[in-house]
């Protein structure tokens, strides 16, 4: 199977279609935390430059100062780090393709991704120390600028995390390890790099959904739209992402509805990955084409 994919790559990438590969690609999980830690480097940077823009502005004002810094430090680290990474990495032939069967896929993914999340955030709410996570998160976020958070927690950071993790680090681990330990190993290098501890279980099972999405159809346009749709809808809802588990069981009556509305979330992720996998083999979404 190894060799047919080899094969089935070099046929891709001489076709002349669109193809960024320098390298080989192929790497083990110690490599993927390389790239990780390049993603750290890039935020570090983007920090001392949000910082001087922020003396520049505002200078040295408390709130305001840790507001510009953090914000602008959000909105350049992903693309930073996305240039980093692009000097020694390449995204896979057929990354940026896009299928008709994709439109129908949109929904179901994000039906799969949405539910998902419910069921995590609402059973992070049972861990001991989930309020004062909540209070940590929520007054971290406080100092950045809505426009800074936004523009870099909805479109900047999705877009720029799904090139890294997916298009980058699972597109290597899945030239080195069978589909299921390359998701497994890509969605724990996902959740563990966000280092919030209230994001890290629920970015861990979003990165799943995510992993398999790309897994399935080498797409980053699909996994890039699925992203920036879950953190609007999670920034829409006041939450300031779905990832904080601020959905709480406070909207219920009982924890029997409460108990009800889980078993829904799970039967919805079940019949979204049937709706997918029945889509995808049915509306000219060609695996063999794809799956290099």
């Amino acid at each position: 199977m190894e060799n047919h994919n080899q094969e089935q790559e070099s046929q891709v990438s001489d076709s002349g279609e669109v193809s960024l590969e320098k390298k080989g690609g192929e790497f083990n999980f110690l490599q993927g935390i390389l790239v990780a830690l390049a993603l750290f480097a890039a935020q570090f940077i983007a920090m001392i430059i949000g910082a001087l823009v922020a003396l520049a502005t505002v200078g040295v004002d408390g709130d305001n100062f840790m507001g510009v810094t953090t914000g602008v430090g959000l909105i350049l680290a992903f693309p930073i780090a996305v240039w980093i990474i692009f000097r020694k990495r390449s995204l896979e032939a057929s990354a940026l393709k896009w299928e008709n069967g994709f439109w129908i896929l949109i929904p179901i993914s994000f039906l799969m991704t949405f539910c998902t999340s419910y069921i995590v955030s609402s059973l992070v709410q049972l861990l001991p120390t989930y309020e004062k996570m909540v209070s940590q998160y929520a007054e971290m976020l406080g100092t950045i600028d809505p426009k800074f958070l936004f523009v870099g927690g909805v479109i900047i950071g999705p877009i720029c995390e799904e090139i890294i993790f997916r298009g980058i680090i699972l597109k290597g681990f899945l030239k080195t390890y069978d589909y299921k330990k390359a998701i497994l190993f890509s969605a724990l290098i996902f959740s563990f790099i966000h280092m919030v501890p209230i994001q890290v279980i629920a970015t861990f099972f979003i990165g799943l959904v995510l992993g398999y999405v790309y897994y399935k159809t080498r797409s980053l346009w699909l996994v890039c739209i699925i992203h920036i749709l879950n953190n609007l809808v999670a920034v829409l809802a006041g939450t300031e992402g779905m990832e904080s588990g601020e959905i709480t069981r406070d909207m219920f009556s009982s924890d029997l509805l409460f108990i009800g509305s889980l078993a829904l979330a799970a039967v919805g992720v079940y019949l979204s990955y049937i709706l997918f996998e029945k889509v995808y083999n049915t509306k000219g979404i060609q695996e063999e084409e794809l799956i290099v």
